[in-house]
């Protein structure tokens, strides 16, 4: 009964609070910030890695990347994406958290062809399966499973990393690097490799203003 009743008026506190909450990134954790502090946070980690844009540069986007979805059949329609502002997620998994606080920008505002350049890949994967050494896999679930195995007993190990800005790091030229060595195992056309890059041609929304990376459309959004 106590803990209900504490849970009750921990319930009150929220709804009577005028500060904002806010979901971690990679823990369950919830935090209340001002809308001032929250608006700062956000700000800040946007600035970092993009620079603002103007409306024309958002048409233009639009236009880009839905030339792709009008190859499969004339009768399909993609939609435009949506302008919806990213929320911010408070990276308290970080050692500095505390002293210096950083946020994740998740960006909702994705194109449809990433549905199409998702199957894509799968299938490239498929067909290298069979023909490649190493094991490309598709999920963590994959992986875990593999480390398991018997074959695997004592032989491999896992190698855990942090890498600062992972995400807005990886550039146009990455992909393209990694899809070259596939081709010698699996048929990638012109038109599949174009749906691939056209699928991280995307900007990002904040405070009802368009943003793109500062070095470039390209971008691998996180969320």
């Amino acid at each position: 009964m106590e803990f209900q009743q504490k849970l009750d008026k921990d319930l009150q506190k929220l709804k009577e609070s005028q500060k904002i909450i806010v979901s971690a990134d990679k823990t369950n954790n919830l935090y209340l910030l001002s809308k001032d502090e929250y608006k700062k946070i956000l700000a800040e980690n946007v600035t970092k890695t993009h620079k603002k844009c103007d409306a024309n540069a958002v048409d233009s986007t639009n236009t880009t990347s839905a030339a792709p979805a009008s190859q499969p059949q004339p009768d399909d329609r993609a939609e435009a994406p949506t302008t919806d502002n990213c929320p911010a997620t408070p990276k308290d998994h970080k050692s500095d958290f505390k002293n210096a606080p950083k946020c994740r920008p998740i960006n909702p505002a994705k194109n449809q062809i990433g549905k199409i350049s998702k199957a894509t890949l799968e299938k490239v994967i498929g067909d290298m399966k069979p023909k490649s050494g190493p094991n490309p896999w598709k999920s963590t679930k994959d992986a875990i499973e593999w480390f398991k195995t018997p074959s695997q007993e004592n032989k491999a190990k896992f190698i855990k990393s942090d890498i600062a800005e992972l995400h807005p790091s990886i550039t146009e030229s990455l992909p393209t690097r990694a899809i070259n060595p596939a081709k010698t195992h699996a048929e990638i056309s012109d038109e599949e490799l174009k749906i691939i890059t056209h699928a991280k041609n995307s900007l990002l929304f904040s405070e009802g203003s368009a943003w793109e990376k500062k070095d470039g459309r390209f971008d691998v959004t996180m969320g």
